[in-house]
């Protein structure tokens, strides 16, 4: 299983943004329903991710980097 990485920049509507994974990031993903063990899992073995979860993944993401979804 692949490690969890500190930084990585997304995508949204044109822009990118750059997102620090901190712990504090992590556990309020996590806290919202999105289990990041079980998504690791479902793309470790190519297999398609719900769509929901993904999302909510997604979204986290980028309200971190303060846009608004």
């Amino acid at each position: 299983m692949a490690g969890i990485k500190r930084e990585l920049t997304i995508g949204f509507k044109g822009e990118s943004y750059d997102i620090k994974l901190t712990m504090d990031l992590i556990n309020r993903i996590e806290m919202q329903g999105v289990n990041l063990l079980k998504l690791q899992l479902l793309v470790d073995e190519s297999a398609i991710p719900p769509t929901s979860l993904l999302s909510s993944f997604y979204a986290l993401l980028l309200q971190s980097a303060g846009v608004e979804v």
